[in-house]
């Protein structure tokens, strides 16, 4: 077992370090399009939702389409007092479980393994999220965000980075009655992992938007 620092004393450089030892999806399926987040982008976005807007610390968190587990995981090691994981894939959550023990949070961790659609879990303080962008399946990072407006009080969601999509996005936001507290561009990495793929990395713009619901004001 990994022992880990507490989150009082935890720097980023290390959250990273951790983070890379939970592995990429083996068999990623492209229909889900399962992009394992590198471990850089989320400790990132990890270390912006606990430092800047104290969205993890002694909250309770979901990672709609956790993967193997790195947000949810890091969510954990940064002081969240529970933690769940959501994917529709059982051998992604296989791997998150196996390394929420091994890196000493199982006890702070659960994962579920459900279509987000069905989600069984009522209201949660904060929604860390990497979902799929909805060039397979379009539309599908509108029904993720969709569900997390309605499961939590805050959401750091990450979204294609293109003028179009953030200006639907804001309407969309505040039709819900959120507002967003603030928009952040990162270059996520994206190693080959599909056939179609001939680059070794390809590196894609994305925001990471932090949505505040008004009634939790």
């Amino acid at each position: 077992m990994i022992m880990i620092q507490m989150e009082k004393t935890m720097k980023k450089a290390q959250l990273k370090i951790i983070l890379q030892k939970i592995p990429r999806h083996p068999n990623p399926k492209i229909w889900y399009e399962q992009y394992t987040i590198d471990s850089t982008s989320a400790s990132e976005i990890l270390w912006i939702a606990h430092t800047v807007y104290n969205g993890i610390s002694n909250k309770r968190v979901m990672d709609l389409g956790c993967g193997t587990g790195r947000l949810t995981i890091g969510a954990a090691i940064l002081g969240a007092s529970y933690v769940i994981g959501i994917d529709l894939d059982k051998e992604s959550l296989d791997i998150a479980k196996k390394y929420s023990n091994i890196i000493g949070v199982r006890n702070l961790t659960d994962f579920i393994l459900t279509d987000i659609k069905y989600l069984p879990v009522r209201f949660l303080d904060t929604v860390i999220q990497n979902p799929p962008f909805g060039v397979r399946v379009r539309g599908m990072d509108i029904v993720f965000l969709n569900v997390a407006l309605s499961k939590a009080k805050t959401i750091f969601s990450i979204h294609k980075s293109n003028i179009r999509s953030r200006n639907y996005l804001v309407r969309l936001i505040n039709k819900r009655k959120g507002y967003i507290r603030g928009i952040y561009t990162l270059e996520i990495l994206i190693p080959a992992m599909y056939k179609f793929h001939r680059k070794r990395n390809y590196r894609v713009k994305a925001d990471l938007y932090i949505i505040q619901i008004e009634d939790s004001k």
